[in-house]
């Protein structure tokens, strides 16, 4: 179900605009086992073979195609590769993947489609006391004085860092909630927080923790069934 949520909008300064905005995020996946059995439910003489048998051959060809250069024609919408990017002069060749040369895949959904799906979207209003999905702002890091230094963001295992945002308090006791060393699903978790509050949290970088560049990234729990994360691009340096 779609969940419309309340929001503060931080970036209007003028008091004759709205001050709120609406936000929203899903609260429901439909995997593709269960588009299966949907399949299966929607026309009885096709069997669970024929349906997992379509969607594999399918996956299969929309990827080879639209890798292909092709603009791949899907019951529901189109799909084809983009070229973005940019060169310093007219000679210069496109190279995908150096600098900022990327290959994009772009998706378009058929006008009939997408009027379908808007007039029968169906959703639900949450409170604004629902809406606190976390937002780190910027990092400092705590000197011996107990100063912070937000220009040189290098620090030594066992000293501690201090994220500044909103929203950002978590429950401790959950494990995936918390401040963590990386973005990716194997981030490390730094266990010792000595303030964690809604605007601040000082966290401790563990003492194993291996030298490199790390992205901080900050998971609460604002809603009953689901987690939110943020991090900057902004990359701290651990040294030993």
């Amino acid at each position: 179900m779609l969940q419309v949520m309340t929001h503060r909008n931080y970036l209007i300064k003028d008091a004759d605009r709205n001050q709120f905005c609406f936000r929203s995020f899903v609260s429901q996946n439909l995997t593709a086992d269960e588009l299966v059995q949907e399949i299966l439910n929607y026309n009885s003489t096709i069997t669970e073979a024929d349906a997992r048998g379509i969607m594999s051959v399918l996956g299969t060809l929309v990827c080879r195609f639209v890798s292909r250069g092709y603009n791949v024609e899907l019951p529901f919408g189109w799909m084809h590769t983009a070229a973005v990017g940019s060169c310093a002069s007219l000679i210069e060749s496109f190279q995908a993947g150096t600098g900022d040369n990327k290959i994009k895949v772009i998706f378009q959904l058929k006008d009939d489609t997408e009027k379908e799906i808007v007039d029968n979207a169906q959703f639900v209003q949450q409170g604004y006391d629902s809406v606190t999905d976390p937002k780190v702002l910027y990092l400092g890091i705590v000197q011996n004085d107990s100063s912070e230094n937000t220009e040189d963001l290098t620090i030594v295992r066992g000293k501690t860092i201090r994220i500044h945002g909103r929203y950002l308090s978590f429950d401790s006791t959950d494990t995936r909630q918390g401040v963590f060393l990386g973005t990716s699903d194997d981030a490390v978790r730094i266990v010792e927080c000595t303030r964690a509050g809604t605007n601040i949290i000082d966290a401790v970088i563990p003492a194993d923790t291996p030298a490199g560049t790390y992205k901080i990234r900050v998971t609460t729990k604002p809603g009953v069934d689901r987690y939110k994360s943020d991090n900057l691009e902004t990359e701290i340096t651990v040294t030993e």
